[in-house]
């Protein structure tokens, strides 16, 4: 999925929740795309590189320290989004967890 349609999707889960708690959380979604989008670049690269005369040394690469950093990033930016909904009162609750799941397969 590109950009602007995942960022049309996330807001379509949000139109619904009060329009302050929106304008505080638009900022959020694009970044939300970003993170996304870059955790999907970074699976594709090692996240670990072994010595190839002893097996046992293994050292994080650059790619799998920014992963963990991102994923990190990603994860609390995720809970604001589920706080803000449960709070707001939306019913995305549901659209929210379908497209966490789809992002996660």
């Amino acid at each position: 999925m590109e950009k602007p349609e995942r960022l049309e999707e996330l807001q379509a889960i949000f139109k619904d929740i009060d329009a302050n708690m929106y304008k505080v959380i638009t900022p959020l979604l694009p970044q939300v795309v970003f993170l996304e989008k870059r955790l999907e670049d970074l699976r594709g690269l090692p996240h670990l590189r072994i010595h190839p005369k002893d097996v046992a040394r293994q050292e994080v690469t650059a790619a799998g320290k920014q992963y963990k950093e991102l994923l990190q990033q990603y994860a609390n930016c995720i809970k604001i989004l589920q706080t803000t909904l449960y709070r707001g009162g939306g019913e995305g609750d549901d659209a929210l967890e379908k497209m966490l799941s789809e992002f996660l397969t």
